[in-house]
Formats: C-alpha cells, structure tokens, sequence
C-alpha cells in the first residue's frame, strides 16, 4: 500500500477498493487466497469496518480478485452484434432493392 502511495493520492480512500488491489496484486503473485484473506484481515485499515460478516467480505473480495468479470456489453443487441452470421445468407442491405438470393429478400422484407 505504501508504495502505492494510497494515502497521499486519496486523503479518503474507499478501502474496498484497496482491498480488491491489494487482493488482485497478490493473486498475481500466486499467494494462496486463505493467505490473501488474511492479510487483508490483518492488514487492511480498521478492519472489518461497517461489514456485518467480515468472513464473507474477505470471501467475496478475494474471489472477485481471483476472478474479475468481463466486460459487459450496454445490451443484449450488443452482445449479438459480435455473433457470426451464417455466409450463406449474407447480403448488402445497400443492394439498391435487388436481393442475391430468396433468403434475403424474405429476411430484409
């Protein structure tokens, strides 16, 4: 953390968050996850702060660190857009309303 430098960069730091880093950094570095939960136990300022079950947090924490999720797309169009078209099919919508095939004249009409 100190070298890190949290405490000069963020006079009010969301220590979760440092956390997660701390926890991520860790990881990286092949420390077993129960060692990483306790250091963070030990370690991390006035733990357990407001958690209600600092156990879980320490689980959670370490498990998102271990395991970061992907980027999400904004929606599920999105997330379809990158979906392969079948070839056989494909056709230029700027076909000047001409269609290559009865497929895609069914599908643009």
């Amino acid at each position: 953390m100190e070298r890190w430098h949290i405490p000069q960069r963020f006079p009010q730091p969301d220590w979760s968050v440092v956390d997660y880093w701390v926890a991520r950094h860790l990881l990286r570095q092949r420390w077993a996850p129960a060692q990483v939960r306790e250091i963070l136990r030990l370690a991390s300022p006035h733990f357990p702060r407001r958690h209600g079950d600092p156990d879980d947090y320490l689980h959670r924490t370490v498990a998102r660190a271990a395991f970061p999720s992907s980027p999400r797309s904004v929606c599920a169009d999105h997330a379809r857009a990158s979906i392969r078209l079948d070839t056989a099919c494909m056709c230029s919508n700027s076909t000047g309303g001409r269609y290559p095939n009865a497929e895609c004249s069914r599908l643009w009409l």
